[in-house]
């Protein structure tokens, strides 16, 4: 059994350093820092190389108490249109539309109570992302 581990072992690193290169390792993170999502990337599918507008958003302070302050990047072919933010029961409590040439954004949350709240962007090519914030 150790036998064919090893010549299977041999014949995938045969194999692997055959290739010109490896398709690289996509690793997407939540706010605290968790692996959430761990996948392959597709070089050579159409859009695989395309920057998308929400992969690039930074949010401070977390906690909040005041201000969270929003920044966001705008790709050529996708933006940031609107902002949602949510309680965790889902009741919509604020909204921002038409930020299609921002690239930034203060929200309020001193008028919000102490808990937890989800901050959602969405891109006018459709793309969602999601962040949670914890209100002091």
């Amino acid at each position: 059994m150790k036998k064919i581990l090893l010549i299977t072992a041999f014949i995938y690193c045969g194999i692997a350093t055959a290739q010109e290169e490896p398709p690289p390792l996509y690793l997407e993170y939540d706010a605290a820092g968790n692996q959430i999502l761990s996948d392959l990337v597709c070089v050579n599918c159409p859009g695989a190389a395309e920057k998308h507008s929400l992969d690039n958003v930074t949010y401070y302070p977390n906690p909040v108490a005041q201000e969270l302050n929003l920044i966001w990047e705008n790709s050529d072919k996708s933006s940031v249109t609107t902002i949602r933010v949510y309680t965790l029961s889902g009741k919509l409590i604020a909204s921002r539309d038409n930020l299609d040439l921002e690239t930034a954004l203060s929200l309020n949350f001193s008028d919000k109570t102490s808990g937890i709240y989800v901050v959602e962007f969405l891109s006018s090519d459709g793309e969602k992302k999601s962040i949670k914030i914890i209100k002091k």
